[in-house]
């Protein structure tokens, strides 16, 4: 027989937490034949093809994220019949693809969800002078968390009548995980050294050095987007440079529940960008103007250490309890690095007079655990365009290998790590016939380990126990007992126990010793 016992009598407690779900990347394939424009000539070499994506639209709908973006497309070729005296001459071709995917999310109800795209593989080939053909993998980064609440029995209540167990947990707790916009513009004048701009056969728009700023419901965010141009330029010689420029740029959000000690993650992303050639004031094409819109993915959190209740009881009477399994994540390492490389690359062999521009994009390929270490291997594509003394145009692809490293506290089998890899900055000088190219890679990563542990939910008096206040029991200690379990067992208290052994609930308790256990 159940007794009713008055809400007041129980304490409780809530904790909202945002628990992060893991989940691995997916992979989306865009293709098609590519035509020639009319208004180009045919194609006798490709000599590069890059390409960039981004995240249009990400909506979490019927179990399943739905991701949609676009791939801008740069192919640079040699035309046929090019005059031998005029090497350099290239020409180019723009175009773009969309890419959809969706992934099955299992277990959520209305997650916060953000996505990020980047480029893995790219195949060409040329079908005919007038057409080719290009698959795009495109590799798609969810991030998915969900908020819930933990709700279980205390006895904060001074009315309270229950005896409670704690467990402590330490819980990694999304604060937010949101997406906002900055909108980037600038006109960039050519430096005097330089021609007027004719045609632009290639225009690179990118993001390098993101960081963040907690406040009080605050984030600061600064980054910079960077800018490279190759172009030919206005005259009769008609020849073929390029401008690079950087653009710093920062904005405050304001994000409910963070503080100054909030870990935070910053991501900025290009979603998409426009530029124009204006005249200056003499009236000659002479200035960039260039406006992008930044999608900045931000990620807070915090370590949450708490105490939740795993048992109770009520003194003198018999009980029933229900508990709920909880889900979380423990954070073994939150940590933001920096990996410098630097490599000499050689275009075709031959001897370089200038290098025109470089791109690098960094790429991880592999994250694992192992032997307390999480370990991250990755590349950056490094792509450099230059020119030799007799003024021909070349190039160079590479990718370098590079790893990360974290040290990592209490490794598990389900252990998991999440990491993103981004540019800081990168600079090339010539050397050796060569260019060096210095390349700075920002590495943001976090391991977690799942966790679970049991809250009391409810618990409920099933009869009321008569007992003799004057009736005392002997009991002799056990192995692993504890005063707590000794306490439940007889329907008292641990203060109780401690007052009639004349002890505090701090001493210890040893198998043999003899305890005097009063009545309620």
């Amino acid at each position: 027989m159940e007794k009713n016992i008055k809400d007041k009598e129980f304490g409780k407690q809530v904790i909202e937490i945002g628990d992060l779900i893991p989940y691995e990347d997916s992979v989306a394939l865009a293709e098609g034949d590519v035509i020639v424009p009319d208004i180009k000539p045919d194609i006798e070499r490709i000599v590069s093809v890059d390409a960039t994506s981004s995240v249009k639209k990400c909506d979490y709908q019927g179990g399943a994220l739905k991701v949609s973006g676009v791939i801008f497309v740069n192919m640079l070729y040699l035309p046929e019949n090019a005059d031998d005296d005029n090497k350099q001459k290239l020409c180019s071709i723009n175009t773009k693809f969309d890419f959809a995917d969706e992934i099955k999310i299992r277990g959520t109800e209305n997650p916060m969800v953000t996505a990020q795209s980047f480029i893995r593989h790219i195949d060409y080939s040329l079908l005919n002078s007038r057409k080719f053909n290009i698959k795009v993998y495109v590799g798609i980064c969810p991030s998915i968390s969900q908020k819930s609440k933990i709700e279980f029995l205390d006895n904060n209540n001074e009315e309270s009548i229950l005896e409670v167990k704690k467990n402590k947990v330490g819980i990694y707790n999304v604060i937010c995980d949101v997406k906002k916009e900055i909108i980037v513009s600038e006109n960039i004048e050519i430096p005097q050294s330089k021609g007027d701009i004719g045609e632009v056969l290639k225009f690179d728009a990118f993001t390098y050095g993101g960081e963040c700023k907690t406040m009080e419901d605050k984030i600061l965010v600064k980054g910079n987007m960077g800018i490279s141009m190759l172009y030919i330029t206005k005259d009769s010689d008609e020849e073929l440079t390029s401008l690079q420029a950087d653009i710093p740029f920062s904005d405050v959000f304001n994000v409910d529940g963070v503080t100054e000690d909030s870990l935070c993650e910053v991501k900025l992303l290009i979603r998409d960008y426009y530029f124009n050639i204006k005249d200056d004031i003499n009236g000659n094409p002479r200035i960039v103007s260039v406006e992008a819109l930044v999608d900045v993915i931000i990620h807070t959190g915090e370590i949450l250490d708490t105490s939740v209740t795993e048992d109770c009881y009520i003194p003198g009477m018999c009980s029933k309890i229900e508990k709920k399994q909880v889900s979380a994540n423990e954070v073994l390492a939150f940590e933001n690095g920096r990996i410098n490389l630097k490599e000499h690359i050689m275009c075709d062999g031959v001897v370089l007079s200038d290098v025109y521009m470089t791109t690098a994009k960094p790429v991880i390929t592999e994250q694992k655990i192992e032997g307390g270490v999480g370990m991250l291997k990755g590349i950056v594509a490094l792509c450099v365009i230059g020119k030799t003394s007799d003024e021909s145009c070349v190039f160079e692809t590479r990718e370098i290998p590079f790893e990360y490293s974290v040290g990592v506290k209490n490794e598990c089998e389900n252990c998991y790590m999440e990491s993103y890899a981004f540019i800081i900055n990168k600079n090339h000088s010539l050397s050796s016939g060569g260019a060096d190219v210095s390349v700075s890679i920002g590495i943001n990563t976090k391991v977690l380990m799942p966790v679970s542990f049991d809250a009391v939910v409810s618990c409920v008096a099933l009869q009321e126990e008569s007992v003799d206040s004057c009736n005392l029991v002997i009991y002799f200690v056990q192995n692993g007992d504890a005063l707590w379990d000794i306490a439940k067992k007889y329907k008292t208290t641990g203060k109780k126990i401690c007052l009639a052994n004349n002890m505090t609930e701090d001493d210890q308790i040893s198998p043999g010793m003899k305890l005097l256990i009063p009545a309620v």
